[in-house]
C-alpha cells in the first residue's frame, strides 16, 4: 500500500472545502513553512552537511533561500490572487464584453525531493505550491538519509491538514 495515500486523501478532502482559496489560509501555510525552517534551521543545515559534503556557506544558503521565498511569496500574494484583464476579440470588445483571468488552485500537489538539493529544490517548490493555494504532499528523496530522518516529524507537524487558527 502507498504510504502517502492516507495523507493525500486528507489533503484532497481539505481542498474540497475551498478553504485553500483564501488569502488567510495561504499566508498561514507560508508562515508554517517559515516557522518549520526557521525553528529547525541548525538541524536542517546539519542534515545538509551530512548528506552533502560541501561548503558551510551552502548549508546557510539552503535555509536562507527557503525563508526568503516565503517572504517573497507573501509580498506578492495579493497581486497574484487579483483577477487580471484578458484580451478579447475586437468585435466583442466593441459590444461591451470584457474578460478576466481568475487564478485558482488546481488541487493537491506532490512535491518529490530531488537527490541533489534537499531544501532549495524541495522546500521552495512546496512554498510556491502553498502560496498558490494548493495543499501538498512532500516526499523526500531516499538518497538523503539525514534529511529524511530530520524531515519526517517536522513535515508532519507543519502539514496543511491542521485546522486553520482563528486569530
Amino acid at each position: 500500500m502507498n504510504p502517502y495515500s492516507e495523507l493525500f486523501e486528507r489533503q484532497r478532502q481539505l481542498f474540497a472545502t475551498n478553504v485553500t482559496r483564501t488569502y488567510e489560509w495561504r499566508v498561514e501555510q507560508l508562515d508554517r513553512m517559515a516557522a518549520m525552517v526557521g525553528d529547525n534551521e541548525k538541524e536542517l543545515q546539519q542534515a545538509v552537511a551530512e548528506d552533502f559534503k560541501t561548503s558551510p556557506l551552502e548549508y546557510d544558503f539552503e535555509t536562507f533561500t527557503s525563508l526568503g521565498e516565503v517572504l517573497y511569496q507573501k509580498s506578492q500574494l495579493r497581486t497574484w490572487m487579483a483577477p487580471t484583464e484578458a484580451p478579447v476579440p475586437r468585435r466583442l470588445r466593441e459590444s461591451g464584453h470584457t474578460a478576466k483571468v481568475i487564478r485558482e488552485p488546481y488541487g493537491v500537489t506532490l512535491v518529490i525531493g530531488p537527490f541533489n538539493g534537499p531544501l532549495t529544490l524541495f522546500i521552495r517548490p512546496a512554498i510556491m505550491v502553498l502560496g498558490a493555494g494548493n495543499p501538498c504532499v512532500l516526499k523526500p528523496s531516499e538518497a538523503l538519509p539525514a534529511t529524511i530522518g530530520l524531515s519526517s516529524p517536522n513535515w508532519c507537524r507543519s502539514t496543511s491538514t491542521r485546522p486553520q487558527s482563528r486569530s
